[in-house]
């Protein structure tokens, strides 16, 4: 803003008048003359979205309200575009094709339904067209959407399919989607907009379905879908490119295949081939300096040749730009430099030249500043892309097939905001409802569980809309918040179920909603929520004997180990069973509920619970019982995304500056488990970056190097959190983030248990653990009232017990008096553990 006051005073402001009602008309009559009967509704319609910007005179206009996004003349225009299509003034498919184009491009950003409905009423109405007819495409009308070998057809609009060639590598997606009625309109919608080239923002709730349906649409249409997860980190040199460290190869490569390629299209290939030849060794031994000046000889000559020839202007062009090339990389040669830097194009300006869709997702979360370097992009067709770091005046050519898309969830979620709106305006906004109708349920159930009985179909399509009406009303997860049930937390329970992991399919059916749906709630929601599973899934009297099945062991023999009655798989590793990790019931029941989320399923999994009551320890000894590598990463407030995906760092060796991979790509690349400890201490933003980890994609972007890894079927994560509040610095995480977790929660571990782990693992005799417990117990009884710091943990925690018991283990095996007083040893060790905390 300072500057903007700076400039303003060297600078003569011009103020643009919106245009009036007048000229909106006749705008409308010179660009789209076949909608000049129309002209005047259309504009008192848009009017009545964007009153209060316009010179008015009329006093027939009631404003409409709307949502956060700004109406403007672009939206206008845009219905305008759409309209103009096959439009004929005396046919009614005509008149109901203008409204349906109206409600997509002014009602859909409505997140209310109720709203939208009675948007789209008064809409009709402008239009002259009865009410039903609004109502009928608000909550009835269903498209068609047929997928052929040439088109996507979805309604009212047919996609073309890329050529097969194009084709084989997106063949990959094995992605379950089912057509219910809000997803076939949304597909439509977005079609639409796809075949207009319009960018398009799919605005709804966590686990609505935003990335799967852009996902089925860019598979069955052949087209590479490149999604970026934007964070409050993310930077425009992620998405345009910038100046990086790179091997002179990098650099070389394009300059080689740009002469070879004019040297075959103008020089004959058959007497020139031992010239290509020795090009290429050189490439291949890293002679730069030679190939270099055999390129430059060879372009020089051509470039003699052609001075005569008047025809091949054109040739020449390219040949004179490719001796600049050369010369700048000759230059660059010479500095001798061990570190060679070059811009490097983004992720998104190579999908605009190859012509790749993209998705930015969590598009909100983004700054307002590294988002407007794509104003110029989001004009539709007209858009256009320039790079002017690297010093380019023309714009970067457009692939015809590139398409932008971006997803986002409301400004109602911890670290979600609005979008600038400039930018809004530019997008076409739709809003995704959640899915809560019986027979759209029912379609969704029926596309993962082919055959499953109507009956069952029934009770799971009233079990899930109960639990979610309990979620709102009486349920509460461990820490007292309410829990969250989406789309996504039924179709990852049907998802597992589908597998049948259990041999059989009731037992599964129970285990899998068991895993989605319960894991997270405290013991009174969670004795309610289970009788909801056992009535949706068994009859009355088969519980014990459907639960008390024996699981089978998953095929190849041998591949797995059992924990608790479940199968996890063996990893790469030497198997180690710690000796000194005691199994207490409490500790065996925790270690049940992470055997079966592991086994179940390779979703993230989430454990809570108070500090020292062993959520670490139990994933680390799983994964050594099991032989799997278990790696670690600590979160604290300042962490940054560059300590799970890597950063530049210089070589030891060559000194060169070289991109060295953070642990967690190189978990997903391994195949290892890995560990974020202290998971909400971590900034949210930061967090929010790895959405497409813990997704069923199982993917990360890396911006630094343009690569996607996937994971290795192997790899597993955890994650493990204090409850926020409790302990200081500790942050309520997004309803975005956690709920593509699978939550535990591990209460503390009672006393009588304590009392074994520590006569069992420090060798300390039951009485002396009696004593040491009491007073834990005492001091912590003495705390509990307190506001202070820490809370009841202030004096004491588990930590400190059990280093107390260690001490006297390790006294113990030094000790070779007959008589030692050893209370006196164990008062004199407590008060050097726990005195020195105390003011």
């Amino acid at each position: 803003n300072t500057a903007c006051q700076l400039l303003e005073k060297q600078w003569l402001q011009v103020n643009v008048e919106p245009l009036t009602k007048e000229e909106l008309i006749q705008v409308i009559q010179i660009k789209f003359p076949v909608l000049n009967t129309i002209a005047s509704r259309m504009v008192t319609l848009y009017l009545n979205f964007s009153v209060g910007e316009h010179e008015v005179s009329s006093k027939t206009i009631k404003p409409l309200k709307t949502s956060g996004r700004l109406i403007s003349t672009r939206d206008l225009m845009k219905w305008c575009s759409r309209a103009q299509i096959g439009f004929n003034v005396s046919s009614p498919e005509s008149a109901l094709k203008v409204l349906q184009d109206a409600i997509d491009v002014f009602c859909c950003s409505i997140s209310s339904s109720e709203e939208r409905l009675e948007l789209a009423k008064s809409v009709a109405a402008c239009l002259g067209i009865i009410h039903s007819k609004a109502e009928y495409f608000c909550n009835t009308y269903k498209p068609a959407v047929t997928l052929t070998k040439n088109f996507c057809t979805a309604g009212r609009i047919s996609l073309p399919v890329l050529p097969s060639d194009d084709l084989v590598k997106n063949r990959k997606l094995n992605l379950k989607f089912a057509f219910t009625r809000p997803a076939s309109c949304l597909i439509e919608r977005v079609a639409v907009c796809l075949s207009l080239q319009e960018p398009v923002l799919l605005v709804g709730e966590t686990g609505t379905g935003k990335t799967s349906t852009l996902q089925l649409l860019a598979h069955h249409t052949g087209h590479t879908l490149v999604v970026v997860n934007m964070n409050q980190q993310s930077d425009s040199a992620d998405l345009l490119g910038g100046f990086k460290p790179v091997d002179m190869k990098y650099v070389m490569t394009p300059v080689r295949e740009e002469f070879e390629k004019l040297f075959r299209s103008y020089f004959s290939v058959e007497p020139n081939l031992k010239f290509l030849q020795h090009i290429s060794t050189c490439f291949v031994g890293k002679r730069w300096a030679t190939l270099l000046n055999l390129m430059k000889h060879c372009v020089n000559s051509a470039i003699i040749r052609l001075k005569s020839d008047q025809s091949n202007r054109q040739s020449k062009e390219k040949w004179l730009k490719l001796r600049d090339k050369i010369t700048k990389v000759e230059t660059q040669l010479k500095q001798g430099s061990a570190l060679t830097f070059t811009f490097v194009e983004g992720t998104l300006v190579r999908a605009v030249k190859e012509g790749h869709w993209v998705l930015l997702d969590e598009i909100n979360l983004a700054s307002a500043e590294t988002l407007q370097c794509l104003s110029s992009l989001l004009e539709g067709g007209e858009g256009t892309l320039s790079l002017l770091e690297r010093g380019d005046t023309a714009g970067v050519k457009k692939h015809p097939e590139f398409r932008l898309m971006a997803a986002m969830n409301p400004a109602t979620d911890v670290g979600k905001k609005d979008l600038p709106p400039g930018i809004r305006n530019r997008f076409t906004e739709l809003f995704v409802d959640e899915l809560t109708n019986s027979t759209d349920l029912g379609i969704l159930i029926s596309c993962y569980l082919k055959d499953l009985p109507p009956a069952k179909v029934d009770a799971l399509i009233k079990f899930y809309l109960a639990a979610r009406v309990q979620a709102v009303s009486t349920l509460a997860d461990a820490t007292g918040h309410k829990p969250h049930y989406s789309l996504r937390t039924l179709c990852r329970a049907l998802a597992v179920a589908v597998k049948n992991p259990c041999g059989n399919i009731q037992r599964s059916l129970h285990a899998a909603l068991s895993l989605s749906f319960l894991t997270q709630l405290d013991s009174k929601s969670h004795d309610v929520v289970h009788k909801m599973i056992n009535k949706a899934v068994l009859e009355k009297g088969d519980i014990k004997s459907v639960l008390g099945q024996p699981i089978p062991e998953p095929l190849p023999v041998n591949s797995h180990i059992c924990f608790e009655g479940y199968w996890v798989a063996k990893g790469n590793h030497t198997l180690f069973v710690p000796d000194k990790y005691i199994l207490t019931p409490r500790v065996r029941q925790n270690l049940q509920d992470l055997v079966r989320a592991v086994s179940l399923s390779l979703y993230p999994v989430l454990l809570q619970g108070d500090t020292c009551v062993g959520k670490t320890s139990l994933i680390t000894y799983l994964a050594q019982s099991t032989g799997n590598k278990c790696l670690r990463i600590n979160n604290h407030e300042h962490t940054d995304l560059q300590e799970y995906i890597g950063a530049y760092c210089a070589d030891p060796e060559t000194g060169n500056l070289v991109f060295r991979e953070g642990v967690l790509v190189q978990a997903m690349r391994e195949g290892y488990w890995i560990i974020l400890d202290e998971l909400n201490l971590a900034p949210t933003d930061v967090l929010e970056a790895l959405n497409r980890v813990l997704d069923d994609n199982r993917e990360l972007y890396i911006p630094e190097t343009q690569e996607t890894v996937q994971a290795d079927p192997k790899f597993r994560l955890f994650a493990t959190q204090n409850p926020p509040g409790l302990y200081g610095g500790r942050k309520v995480l997004s309803r975005a983030f956690r709920n593509r977790f699978i939550e535990l929660h591990f209460n503390e571990i009672p006393g009588p248990e304590l009392e074994t782990i520590l006569h069992q693992r420090c060798d300390m005799p039951a009485s002396y653990c009696k004593k040491l417990i009491a007073v834990m117990m005492d001091l912590q009884l003495r705390r509990r009232g307190s506001a202070a710091f820490a809370g009841k943990q202030g004096f004491i925690t588990l930590r400190d017990l059990f280093r107390w018991g260690e001490r006297y283990r390790l006294a113990k095996q030094g000790e070779n008096m007959t008589f030692y007083d050893w209370d006196q040893h164990l008062a004199d060790e407590g008060f050097l553990v726990l005195a020195g905390r105390v003011r």
